[in-house]
């Protein structure tokens, strides 16, 4: 028992080493190579767990065989652009004005009640309030409202607006974050100043947010969890 346990311990350091040499984007937008390498991965790092029998070394040169495999493709795929079309595909559009282009959607294979759902997805219920909707390479739809049904921006009426910046932890869990302090001009001083105001120790604080401007957002620990 305890050496399959030792050999999940190994797998699972080795599969999460493996993807993060193959980078972030693997999890967030994968495209078919990269979900052809996470289903090989995943595969692959179930037989040694189940055969104890067998050494674990050719299981794990095999991850990270797979894993430079990727790492290779995605070079290839940002030197060469035609080798990245044939690869992952062209970007397509599948509405032009309003109007649903059913010969791409016949051609890639998708329903107008996929292209729908895809677009309720993203806060459109409306396709003749679209100008354009492009199903990208890695499946997912982006969608371009009409001018006339897009939201106002302070751009549109010529209102300045100072950028706040992306606000960024100050304090985590009770503890202070100081190499987050240059991204929000943040000071100890200024921190401390904040807590006086509001009346609160830094024990007492689960998460604490601070942009640019000085605009902070303050979860409290709740101690009955």
């Amino acid at each position: 028992m305890l050496r399959v346990l030792v050999r999940v311990l190994i797998i699972y350091v080795v599969v999460i080493l493996s993807v993060r040499l193959m980078g972030k984007r693997q999890v967030g937008e994968m495209q078919p190579t990269e979900l052809v390498i996470t289903i090989l991965l995943s595969e692959i790092a179930t037989m040694p767990v189940g055969d104890t029998a067998k050494s674990m070394i050719p299981y794990i040169s095999g991850v990270f065989l797979l894993a430079a495999l990727e790492i290779i493709n995605s070079f290839a795929a940002i030197c060469s652009s035609r080798y990245r079309v044939f690869i992952e595909g062209r970007p397509v559009i599948v509405i032009r004005d309003g109007v649903v282009d059913q010969r791409q959607l016949k051609r890639l294979r998708v329903t107008v009640e996929d292209l729908s759902a895809a677009l309720r997805d993203r806060g459109f219920f409306d396709i003749s309030k679209i100008s354009y909707a492009v199903m990208e390479t890695n499946g997912k739809i982006s969608a371009l409202p009409k001018p006339e049904e897009a939201p106002l921006t302070p751009g549109d009426i010529k209102l300045p607006k100072k950028d706040s910046g992306m606000p960024v932890t100050v304090i985590y869990d009770g503890r202070v974050i100081l190499k987050n302090f240059g991204e929000c001009a943040m000071t100890e001083k200024k921190l401390e100043t904040l807590l006086k105001k509001h009346k609160l120790s830094k024990e007492q604080i689960l998460l604490m947010t601070v942009d640019m401007q000085g605009k902070e957002n303050i979860i409290i620990r709740d101690r009955s969890v």
